[in-house]
């Protein structure tokens, strides 16, 4: 039985639970397409910008992106962009002054002597449930909460305000007593297109927001906890890379 749960695993598990049961009961990883590689090196890049303002997203990224090649995630990538075309890409995204401009605006929260970049946190529920153990990509120093995406293109304006993660986040600060954010969080999305593109989305939740995502991950564990595994041929990552796709929607192929 798990010990924790992420946001991951619970978003993976409400897009498809026979997805979350071959990955988390099974280890049965299946494949990557290149966007996670990408996207986590892009993190990773604007991270080190962070904490270090001397340093240069260009020339950080070259050495970023030659090392995330060699990593476990890499060999296991289907690459529908080829390497080269996404070294490219990265180049052409922290070349891009907006973009620049936009990373240098973040400030970080100093805790115990340390920039709160990230910065893990542990949502306890009790109750049986495992805590929901995370990490905030960066804590401002207003302690709002920000997250970094890369998409394809720019989100449209009412996608931030619909996501969960958030909620999980924000409920979990509160828990330890950080609730100068005011329940507001900040989505920081570069999009990969020729011209890139930056936007930060900024929302304010609900309180009654985050009543309803206790309910919904005490309902993902309690499943869970009931081995109730279904697949999803509807689900978002329903595909080939998936390990078990033969077993459910693949048949129809």
């Amino acid at each position: 039985m798990s010990t924790h749960l992420s946001y991951s695993q619970i978003a993976l598990y409400l897009d498809c639970s026979k997805r979350w049961q071959a990955k988390y009961r099974k280890n049965l990883s299946g494949t990557f397409g290149e966007a996670l590689i990408f996207g986590s090196t892009v993190h990773a890049v604007i991270e080190q910008r962070i904490r270090d303002k001397s340093r240069d997203m260009l020339d950080l990224w070259p050495i970023a992106w030659a090392n995330a090649l060699k990593s476990p995630e890499a060999a296991k990538t289907i690459w529908k962009e080829t390497p080269e075309v996404c070294a490219e890409t990265g180049a052409r995204i922290f070349g891009t002054y907006e973009v620049q401009e936009t990373i240098d605006q973040i400030k970080p929260m100093v805790i115990d002597n340390k920039l709160a970049i990230e910065y893990k946190f542990e949502w306890k529920l009790g109750d049986g449930v495992p805590d929901v153990i995370g990490f905030i990509d960066c804590l401002g120093d207003d302690v709002i909460p920000w997250d970094f995406k890369t998409a394809s293109q720019m989100w449209p304006q009412d996608k931030a305000a619909k996501e969960i993660q958030p909620l999980i986040y924000l409920a979990a600060l509160n828990q330890l007593g950080m609730t100068q954010h005011n329940l507001v969080f900040r989505h920081l999305v570069i999009t990969k297109a020729k011209n890139p593109r930056i936007e930060i989305f900024e929302t304010q939740r609900d309180p009654a927001e985050l009543l309803f995502v206790e309910d919904v991950v005490r309902g993902v564990w309690q499943d869970i906890a009931e081995a109730r595994f279904k697949p999803n041929p509807l689900a978002m990552y329903c595909n080939a890379e998936c390990p078990v796709y033969t077993e459910c929607a693949g048949k129809r192929s």
